[in-house]
């Protein structure tokens, strides 16, 4: 599947995943991700079908199906730099603010690198927080109450859960489910940003998805 040799694979899987989607698996290769995963396959096996984008998608959807409003590639300007925010995820007054880190699929990268990931990701939370503030995210709306950010950031590859020294949880992708349960219940050992008001995700953002995690 990696290859694209989709000849090569078992009729009888192959016509599993065309029923189960409803189309050729090669159209929506997210899905047959999530369907292979819950046929047994290693979610990092099974996410090697996915580029970058794509990994971002099935991030997007994991969090759909916990009951978050999503919108992926929120982009802003703070104190005279651009940012974006692969995906962001709202649930009343929380809001995660998401990396999604797939790198090269031909190398590991050390552990230093993925926790600088995260010392930036908090960076670019509180500007996110203060874009915000300023009115200068334009599809994102607030409303009153206090509220609380958690930037993280979500690798492929299976690092084991994992906090930088500013306390930004790396979670991979196969133990997402799992952190997501746990969340509320951890927001006092992981960095959290206080904000006085609550993010709305307004109009345009991402519909719910079709397959379960």
């Amino acid at each position: 599947m990696v290859a694209g040799r989709w000849e090569a694979i078992p009729r009888r899987l192959l016509l599993y995943l065309e029923e189960e989607l409803g189309f050729h698996p090669s159209e929506d290769p997210v899905g047959t991700a999530f369907l292979l995963i819950g046929l047994g396959v290693s979610p990092e096996r099974a996410i090697a079908l996915l580029n970058w984008r794509d990994f971002e998608v099935l991030c997007e959807r994991g969090l759909q199906i916990s009951g978050f409003s999503t919108r992926r590639g929120v982009r802003f300007s703070f104190g005279g730099r651009r940012y974006e925010v692969d995906v962001l995820a709202v649930d009343s007054d929380l809001a995660l603010v998401i990396d999604c880190k797939m790198w090269s699929k031909g190398g590991t990268p050390r552990a230093s690198k993925i926790l600088e990931a995260a010392e930036h990701q908090l960076e670019r939370a509180i500007a996110l927080k203060g874009a915000i503030e300023r009115g200068l995210v334009p599809e994102l709306g607030t409303e009153p109450g206090r509220g609380s950010m958690v930037p993280c950031v979500v690798t492929w590859l299976d690092f084991g859960t994992r906090l930088s020294k500013s306390g930004v949880p790396v979670i991979p992708v196969s133990k997402l489910p799992s952190f997501l349960n746990d969340l509320r219940e951890m927001l006092d050992e992981i960095r959290v940003i206080d904000t006085d008001f609550r993010i709305q995700i307004g109009r345009g953002a991402s519909s719910q998805p079709r397959l379960p995690l």
